[in-house]
């Protein structure tokens, strides 16, 4: 085989190229591992940001869940108020009537 001869003539020998064909192996794979790495710590990173993001809305829902339950809270002991001072009222007018 030509290219065979021409090999060996170069010093290049059968375990030569097999070695470096390895080599070339070793060194795409490793750069494939890296490029890997490189994606996986993109998507944790994107993952973190998520995270604080989702963590800020919580934040958001849980001030704004205590704002209406106060504000709930505040509308309800003022009906409970006016309910209280109406139905004294009719009361009174019960009892003044009932008097006179």
């Amino acid at each position: 085989n030509r290219v065979h001869g021409l090999l060996e003539d170069a010093g290049i020998g059968d375990d030569n190229v097999l070695e470096a064909a390895r080599a070339a192996a070793a060194e795409e794979a490793e750069s494939a591992v890296e490029g890997a790495n490189d994606a996986l710590r993109a998507a944790a990173e994107e993952a973190e940001r998520f995270g604080d993001e989702v963590a800020v809305l919580r934040d958001d829902v849980a001030a704004f869940r205590k704002e209406v339950t106060e504000q709930a809270n505040a509308h309800a002991a003022r009906l409970k108020d006016t309910v209280e001072r109406h139905t004294q009222a009719v009361r009174d007018e019960i009892k003044a009537a009932a008097d006179a």
